[in-house]
């Protein structure tokens, strides 16, 4: 009994991980270039601001084929011109 509990919670764990890495974006250019176009048409200047920030920071990994940082990055810019 004391071995199923963390049995099931590596488990948990470990399908939550796969659920959020299936909802982030893919690093590429195509992605990039949407959200960027998204960026540049929102009328928030505080989050346009936001928003290249995290682009660039996008772009940088995405040079250094870092795909999770970049992924990130993207999501991060796309949801700071979602909230305005």
């Amino acid at each position: 009994m004391k071995l199923i509990v963390p049995v099931a919670l590596a488990a948990t764990f470990a399908f939550a991980g796969a659920a959020y890495a299936q909802d982030m974006m893919n690093c590429d250019q195509e992605t990039f270039d949407k959200v960027m176009m998204e960026v540049d048409n929102s009328s928030d200047a505080a989050m346009k601001e936001k928003g290249m920030m995290e682009l660039d920071m996008a772009k940088t990994a995405m040079e250094a084929d870092k795909s999770d940082e970049c992924a990130e990055h993207l999501d991060m810019a796309a949801k700071a011109v979602m909230m305005e």
